[in-house]
């Protein structure tokens, strides 16, 4: 009995939450449908246990948008690209030490939904599940023993799936037709890099990233 009276009432209060944030949407919302803007990522990511903090902290930059064919729910997708510099100091799985190396570098398209249900007129929390295509490129590195050089593995790139889970607050000036996000994004991948003569290395490239956007608003 307790848990049937406990459930008709978490029913009914998701359904006054869904009906009152909709109604809220369409009430401050009424033409924007569409955005589009720009947004800058910084984080690192961790890999495995033999490249562990062998990447810097970085940034990037990406283009994303958003179609809204509800008051609460919509298609996103996200074009970006970070580089992280390659930390000369972390443990080495080959060599002793780094004479030189270029940066880790990775590229991403993706698309899926987004959440996004206003609080006050100008703020809503919003999250976005996506889903896509990561192109990875791991470094050129130049090794020393006892600080001299003695060989270099070359940069390889492969593609892979990735998936990305991010939440932030939308503040939005709906008189200038504009938007600022700022968020966390959860970014995961394992791109398999094949170095020849059957060498392959599958490395996971999960990160957690601040993301800042700015976004236009377009009408219908």
């Amino acid at each position: 009995m307790t848990n049937k009276l406990f459930q008709s009432v978490l029913l009914a209060f998701t359904l006054f939450f869904v009906g009152t944030s909709t109604s809220f949407a369409q009430d401050n919302t009424p033409d924007e449908s569409i955005s589009y803007g720009a947004f800058t990522l910084y984080g690192n990511f961790p890999l495995d246990e033999d490249f562990k903090d062998q990447a810097k902290f970085g940034g990037g930059l990406g283009f994303e948008g958003a179609y809204f064919f509800h008051p609460l729910v919509g298609f996103a997708y996200s074009l970006d690209a970070q580089v992280n510099p390659y930390n000369k100091e972390a443990n080495e799985t080959l060599f002793t030490g780094v004479e030189d190396a270029q940066p880790w570098v990775y590229g991403n398209l993706m698309g899926g939904l987004e959440l996004s249900f206003p609080i006050t007129p100008i703020i809503a929390p919003e999250f976005r599940v996506l889903g896509g295509l990561m192109v990875a490129r791991a470094p050129e590195v130049t090794g020393t023993v006892v600080g001299f050089p003695v060989g270099t593995v070359d940069a390889v790139t492969s593609p892979a799936f990735a998936y990305s889970v991010s939440g932030g607050l939308k503040f939005t000036n709906y008189d200038s037709g504009s938007a600022f996000r700022v968020g966390v994004r959860y970014l995961a991948a394992t791109p398999k890099f094949d170095y020849g003569n059957d060498i392959e290395q599958k490395i996971n490239m999960s990160s957690a990233q601040l993301y800042v956007s700015f976004a236009f608003l377009s009408r219908k």
